[in-house]
């Protein structure tokens, strides 16, 4: 299932953020988790172009920045949520 470090990296910050949503942190919390899945994605996308330079880009800077901002704010949120609901589903 996880076959870079990156993955296991993501599901780590997603899982953590789930648990600081069933822990009643401060949203914020969700806002730290954003910040690291961003730069997970980031490092993905532009962290390959140094093993095979001659590869043509087909995504540009800025569309890959807002991509990686809106699929991290979106899951951190997400995951936030549902730890705050699965705690108050639980009855804690």
């Amino acid at each position: 299932m996880f076959n870079r470090t990156s993955d296991k990296l993501a599901f780590a910050t997603i899982l953590a953020v789930c648990t600081a949503g069933a822990l009643r942190l401060p949203w914020w919390a969700a806002i730290v988790g954003a910040c690291a899945l961003i730069m997970i994605s980031l490092n993905n996308a532009w962290g390959r172009r140094q093993y095979n330079p001659s590869r043509s880009q087909t995504i540009s800077d800025p569309i890959q920045l807002a991509a990686s901002f809106l699929n991290a704010a979106t899951i951190s949120g997400a995951s936030f949520a549902f730890g705050q609901f699965t705690t108050w589903a639980w009855g804690l």
